[in-house]
């Protein structure tokens, strides 16, 4: 469970969502765009009242994005490997049979 610190005497007001609610609140407050073509650089923006929150959502959103990319990355690296290893045996024999010409 996350910590919250904050002054004595501080409020909060809490508000149970549904997963989907909180989804679709951020998704309406959020937006991504490409810099320039080709760049491979996002612009990512969210509006908020509050910049400090805005920031730490975003850095968030940033460093879930990048780790499913490393995984995404990591998971096709390892089916290449997988093919071509299934290959190997099929290629020393196809370089072991004599030549006829």
């Amino acid at each position: 469970m996350a910590e919250i610190k904050a002054a004595p005497g501080a409020e909060f007001t809490l508000v149970k969502r549904s997963r989907l609610a909180a989804i679709n609140d951020l998704r309406s407050r959020f937006s991504v765009s490409q810099q320039g073509k080709d760049s491979g650089l996002l612009d990512l923006a969210l509006t908020d009242a509050n910049p400090e929150r805005a920031a730490r959502v975003l850095d968030a959103i940033s460093e879930i994005y990048l780790t499913q990319n490393i995984q995404r990355q990591s998971a096709e690296i390892e089916q290449s490997l997988d093919f071509l290893e299934g290959q190997e045996p099929e290629n020393r024999h196809s370089c072991a049979r004599p030549r006829m010409h």
